[in-house]
This record gives C-alpha cells, structure tokens and sequence, in this order.
C-alpha cells in the first residue's frame, strides 16, 4: 500500500499505474517460468496468465493485491519433500517477485517520490509522507 498525506492525486494515479505495469510484468515472468516448469497441467500457467491481481486506487494512495495459489511457495523451494536436491529448479516467487518490485516498482515510485516531496516543500514546509511496502 503506498499512500502520502500530501494529497496529491498525481502521485496517487502514478502509483496505481506503476503497480498496476508491475503486476502484470510480475505474472508475465512467473507464467513464462511456470510453462517451462510444469508441463503435466499448465494449470498454474493459465492462473498466472488470467490476471490475478488487482490495483485500487484512493484519493490519497494505491493498492495492490496478488491472489497466488498457495502451493507456488513450495515450487519455489530448492528441495523436495525427501530432502535431496530437486533435478530441475527454477526460482518462480520469491526471486522474481523481489526483483521486479525492488528493482523495477520501487526505483520508479522513489523517483516519482522524490519529485513530489520537492514540489511539495517548494509549495509549502509542511510535509508528512507515509510509505508501507
């Protein structure tokens, strides 16, 4: 959730735009993944693909919310249940899911975020940003 007290509906529409790319760049790479892993059902390929994520946006702030299917954490996991090393692995959560928000989501909202703090203090001196990731 990204909110500011500022109330600046700018920020709040880049946000759920940033967010809303985000999710879809994320599922995109966790569907390419999850075809080469799993090739009995395609199930989880097609769950992927369907657009599980939604993005709200508020006056002041955004939102988004990915419904994974629980078993994907257990795909991510380099051992099977009988503790030897899995033969074919591919990170399909947590490495993309971090790389992308940190790496794509969170570069391009401090940008948008530093803009705006500026903008704000040039306006007025007054300013209180609340930012939970």
């Amino acid at each position: 959730m990204i909110t500011n007290e500022v109330n600046e509906p700018r920020f709040a529409q880049f946000a759920a735009e940033v967010l809303a790319d985000t999710g879809g760049r994320l599922l995109k790479r966790q569907s390419d993944i999850a075809e080469i892993y799993l090739k009995r059902t395609g199930w989880l390929a097609d769950k992927l693909a369907s657009g599980i994520y939604s993005v709200s946006q508020t006056a002041d702030g955004a939102n988004m919310v990915i419904n994974y299917p629980a078993y994907i954490r257990f795909l991510d996991l380099k051992k099977a249940r009988s503790g030897r090393k899995k033969k074919v692995y591919f990170p399909i959560y947590n490495r993309p899911l971090y790389g992308i928000v940190y790496g794509y989501a969170f570069a391009r909202l401090r940008a948008a975020l530093n803009q705006n703090i500026r903008d704000a203090i040039a306006v007025d001196d007054k300013i209180v940003i609340n930012v939970t990731i």
